[in-house]
């Protein structure tokens, strides 16, 4: 680059920063409505660092995860994946199929490595693996509720969440392997670990570490309602399988998740305070996926003149503008917990994405800097959750009403009939707020149902809107289905 270009970039540089300096309004500010908000937020019993999240966290943690871990690395290889059963297959509206009654097992793909599986060859490869997944089961009979002790939870935690997934998947197999072959002790016992693995991590204050709790729950309850359909369980037996999942509080979980996304962000204000330019900026480039030390001049001049200006200026506003959103946000699943409606729940989401959405389309955005890179879309999680928890209060409900049956030979009137005989309290539905929708046929079965994500009661409508029987959730309302004639 010749002198002249030099000098122009030089005269352009300090141009932009004496313009950053007049539109950030750099008069000093002392950052005493941040210190009262928090204080504020401390006083209501809110947890706002990792500290405070960890404080009185055991250190010797029963290692469930280094079990599995290593576990699920001797199951990779398998030509019949787990992965690729497909579970509760929908053929009309209000019915699906299960799998284990098939003469062949269901796959999620007509070819590949899965594709012409039988049921033998998929129970020869369980057995294979039952050294395998005895320990895995074993580790799950007390699920590590965190992974240990962290410092920094900007740092990547030490959770395989690939070989917790697997794990899940491995053991869902095995109980549909079992289901197959008539052996309902050996498969409950694979639903009491799956449960487990929904249990692990439950005090681990991280979004990701209770989404994946969500997944599994969700895997394993379509598992579970698979067992229900088998004929010969005992009363005590499905009583096992209730208490497997009683504990499993999606709620909560997804709760959990954002008070720790709201400590990640606590985190990371307190390291931008203490770090220079270039040294946030290899931060950011590290967060968002990019190389760390590869900066282009675009980088440059953030580093050097936007982020001190920044610091300098705006920091502690926007610190308090991010405490207020997440403190919105963290509305929604207090608003479940509350037994409050879905459709509450998703508003206050909706709310907060309407308002980063304004403050990012605004000329001056950048004074909300780490507010815009941090604030995840909370709406997906908050949903996905709620669905799986409602599934599993309905999964509750039916294990109750089989148990009722088996006990005294008929089904009850009302749900609330079920308390406290079989069950502590009611399940409810959390898209309503209110009891799970329940009656008798005719037939002498019965109709279990949440009245779905638009709150509205539709008498049990299974009606798909697409035409097409497709999940529980693609209909008016979300019916526990009946299993569909073989």
């Amino acid at each position: 680059m010749n002198r002249p270009s030099r000098v122009m970039l030089v005269c352009g540089a300090l141009a932009l920063a004496f313009s950053l300096v007049v539109l950030l309004g750099i008069a000093s500010r002392d950052g005493s409505g941040l210190r009262q908000y928090q204080e504020a937020l401390r006083a209501k019993g809110e947890k706002l660092s990792f500290a405070e999240l960890t404080c009185g966290r055991r250190t010797n943690t029963v290692d469930s995860h280094a079990v599995i871990t290593n576990a699920v690395l001797k199951l990779n290889g398998a030509r019949l994946p787990p992965s690729l059963l497909e579970l509760r297959r929908y053929s009309t509206p209000g019915r699906a199929s299960v799998t284990w009654r098939q003469p062949r097992p269901t796959w999620t793909q007509s070819s590949g490595s899965g594709g012409d599986g039988t049921w033998d060859e998929f129970a020869a490869q369980m057995q294979a693996a039952q050294s395998t997944l005895l320990e895995i089961r074993q580790a799950l009979k007390e699920p590590a509720a965190d992974v240990g002790p962290c410092t920094n939870m900007l740092t990547s935690r030490r959770v395989n969440f690939v070989a917790i997934r697997t794990a899940a998947q491995w053991l869902m197999g095995a109980a549909e392997s079992e289901l197959h072959a008539g052996r309902l002790e050996e498969a409950l016992q694979d639903l009491e670990a799956l449960a487990g693995v929904a249990r692990m991590e439950r005090d681990e204050p991280t979004l990701v570490a209770q989404m994946i709790r969500v997944a599994v729950a969700s895997l394993g309850l379509e598992a579970t309602w698979e067992a229900l359909q088998a004929p010969g369980w005992t009363e005590p037996q499905l009583e096992r399988l209730q208490k497997a999942w009683e504990p499993v509080d999606l709620v909560e979980a997804v709760e959990k998740g954002f008070v720790g996304e709201r400590a990640c962000g606590y985190e990371l204000f307190t390291q931008v305070r203490r770090s220079s330019g270039p040294q946030i900026g290899r931060l950011v480039r590290s967060c968002s996926g990019g190389p760390p030390n590869k900066r282009s001049l675009q980088d440059l001049m953030m580093d050097h003149l936007y982020l001190p200006a920044y610091q300098l200026a705006c920091i502690s506003d926007d610190e308090l503008f991010y405490l207020k959103t997440m403190e919105e946000t963290l509305t929604a699943p207090r608003l479940l917990k509350a037994r409050r409606p879905w459709l509450e729940a998703q508003q206050a989401i909706n709310n907060v994405g309407v308002r980063i959405n304004a403050i990012a389309s605004r000329p001056d955005y950048f004074r909300y800097y780490v507010s815009l890179i941090s604030i995840p879309n909370f709406v997906r999680a908050a949903e996905r959750a709620s669905r799986v928890e409602t599934e599993r209060q309905t999964a509750l409900a039916a294990i109750a009403l089989k148990r009722c049956q088996l006990r005294h030979g008929n089904l009850p009137s009302s749900l609330e009939s079920l308390v406290p005989e079989f069950l502590p309290a009611a399940p409810y539905d959390p898209m309503s707020g209110k009891a799970l929708c329940y009656r008798l046929k005719p037939d002498g079965s019965f109709m279990l149902y949440s009245v779905g994500e638009d709150g509205k009661d539709d008498g049990g409508d299974a009606t798909p809107a697409s035409g097409k029987a497709s999940g529980l959730w693609e209909s008016p309302d979300a019916v526990w289905p009946a299993a569909a004639s073989e």
